[in-house]
């Protein structure tokens, strides 16, 4: 979203667990979802009705254009955007 949307985000994580679990592990049943500011309530009053506590907010989308991420990362949109559009290229020629 960062890269396509050109904005930048914050992300707060748990303190629960092991921190390369947090950021890169996969588990079923997860999604990240981003919802413009004028549908938010809408969107958590659904989420309630349908969910109950089985999800939570950790992030704002921003116009920082940087990601943070639990103050471990923060790196700018463009250069993820760099780094995201030259991977193959870089890969080959190495």
């Amino acid at each position: 979203s960062c890269i396509g949307g050109e904005i930048g985000a914050t992300i707060s994580m748990g303190s629960e667990g092991r921190l390369d679990e947090m950021l890169f592990g996969e588990t079923c049943g997860k999604i990240v979802v981003s919802v413009a500011p004028e549908n938010q309530a809408t969107f958590e009053a659904h989420l309630k009705a349908n969910l109950a506590g089985n999800w939570h907010k950790i992030g704002e989308v921003n116009d920082s254009n940087t990601l943070e991420i639990a103050s471990l990362i923060n790196v700018s949109v463009a250069d993820m955007t760099t780094s995201w559009s030259e991977a193959i290229a870089r890969r080959l020629h190495a």
